[in-house]
Formats: structure tokens, sequence, C-alpha cells
């Protein structure tokens, strides 16, 4: 299993036993432009909405906030294929 489905499953699990009031949470990719938006449908079900553009608007309503992708990875930028012989631990750069 992969690690980060791995953690998306123990933060879902959590979410449904642990934190009645939580009604909505974004996971963001740290390699890649990728974030993904759960929000609470009832008890037990949780509607996914997925952004992978940058001019994508993400709207978290219960705190009456709304942000494009680009808005998200603002100082952050990835890895191109010209980067790849600089080592594996080059996969994001956070700007100065």
């Amino acid at each position: 299993m992969h690690v980060h489905l791995f953690k998306r499953m123990q933060l879902r699990d959590f979410c449904k036993s642990s934190v009645e009031s939580l009604q909505e949470y974004i996971v963001i990719a740290q390699d890649m432009l990728h974030v993904e938006h759960y929000i609470r449908q009832d008890e037990d079900q949780w509607l996914l909405r997925e952004y992978h553009r940058e001019e994508q608007m993400l709207e978290l309503r219960t705190i009456g906030c709304t942000l494009t992708l680009e808005d998200i990875y603002e100082k952050v930028s990835f890895m191109d294929e010209s980067d790849e012989d600089e080592g594996p631990n080059k996969e994001l750069h956070p700007t100065q």
C-alpha cells in the first residue's frame, strides 16, 4: 500500500471517529499540483473534490474562504526534468 494512501485512510478514519464537528478538510500534495477537498455529507459520508490546475477555485465554505491552487502553491516550484540529476531530495523548493 502506498504511504500517502495509508495516511489518507488514517486521516479519514480519525475524522469519522474523533472529530464530529469537522465539516471539511483539505489534503495538499507537496510534490505536485494536487489538492483533495473533503466535505462532510452526513455522519459517515464525505464528498471528495480533487483539484489539479492552477486556475481552479477551492471554496472552503465553513470558514468563508476561496483560494485558487495558484494561491496555495504560490511559493512552491516543482522539479522539472532538467533537475532530475540533482538527486531525490530536490522535488520542490520554496522560493525566497
